[in-house]
């Protein structure tokens, strides 16, 4: 499969997010982030809270000001993956563990917008909604949509990037699917 430039251009936004992530601004200690701290309080639960804050955002800052926040399209990717590590892989979320798994993470999100939303065409004009709504109901739209659970992250990551390419005007009614990687 070849990759677009669009495509490398939102995983390397990503990347540079949860990277600047790791350094000693938001470490707790040798071995935790603060997100890991929050997480040992608050249990996983939390960074779907922190997704729909980026959700609305997004939403808000387009209506009121006709802006688009293009960072907070790869925040929310970024806590999609390091929801998937806590939930799938490791408790805690050092550099060295989201090194190894944000390429497993991301060719998922790929595949999943690839294989799901464009090739079954189950992409829908208002992202935020469902965004809003795989949320709400984790455990019941996954259980509904019939997705493994992992794939529940790499579906709210694709979406993420679909909505991004809509919003920045990459993706429209007329050339829907083509910008992206056959």
């Amino acid at each position: 499969m070849k990759e677009t430039g669009l495509w490398n251009q939102f995983c390397n936004a990503c990347t540079s997010q949860w990277r600047a992530a790791g350094n000693k601004r938001f470490a707790y200690d040798k071995e935790k982030e603060w997100t890991d701290v929050i997480t040992d309080i608050l249990g996983n639960s939390w960074i779907g809270g922190q997704i729909l804050k980026y959700a609305g955002e997004i939403w808000n800052t387009k209506r009121m000001d006709g802006i688009i926040p293009e960072a907070c399209f790869f925040k929310i990717t970024v806590y999609a993956f390091i929801w998937f590590i806590k939930e799938y892989r490791q408790k805690y979320t050092d550099p060295i563990l989201k090194e190894k798994y944000w390429p497993e993470f991301i060719e998922g999100v790929r595949n999943f917008h690839k294989n799901v939303l464009v090739d079954e065409g189950k992409i829908t004009k208002e992202m935020f909604v469902t965004i809003v709504q795989i949320l709400k109901e984790k455990e019941s739209y996954c259980n509904e949509v019939g997705l493994p659970n992992e794939e529940y992250f790499f579906e709210m990551g694709a979406r993420a990037y679909h909505w991004w390419l809509q919003e920045a005007g990459f993706f429209t009614d007329r050339n829907e699917g083509e910008e992206f990687e056959r």
